[in-house]
């Protein structure tokens, strides 16, 4: 996967995704990258991570009834049904909070 300079091909990257559709949407983006379309890889893969992370929101709320990952599913479905598509990075911010406070708190011990 590495070559010389330690630099991981972005093709190989894509056999590390296991969700399909996750796995198209950079398959999509890397395609992009590679015949030069720029703006559009970095429109699909910010699409793929936001997309991935509500997958990944709405597997633990109904899998492990994670309160805190069933708000954030709520929140993303009831601005999708109203049309409220600019909120995305405040939901993003308050879905990764929780974690950069856990991470802070164990730095400090």
């Amino acid at each position: 996967m590495l070559n010389s300079k330690g630099i991981i091909d972005l093709e190989e990257l894509l056999i590390t995704i296991y969700d399909s559709e996750i796995k198209e949407l950079m398959r999509e983006a890397v395609d992009c990258y590679n015949v030069g379309a720029y703006r559009a890889a970095i429109i699909l893969t910010w699409n793929a991570v936001l997309y991935d992370s509500y997958k990944k929101a709405k597997y633990l709320a109904e899998n492990f009834e994670d309160d805190q990952a069933n708000d954030i599913v709520s929140k993303i479905e009831t601005n999708l049904k109203n049309g409220n598509l600019k909120r995305e990075w405040d939901l993003v911010e308050e879905y990764t909070a929780p974690l950069k406070n856990w991470t802070e708190k164990k730095e400090r011990v």
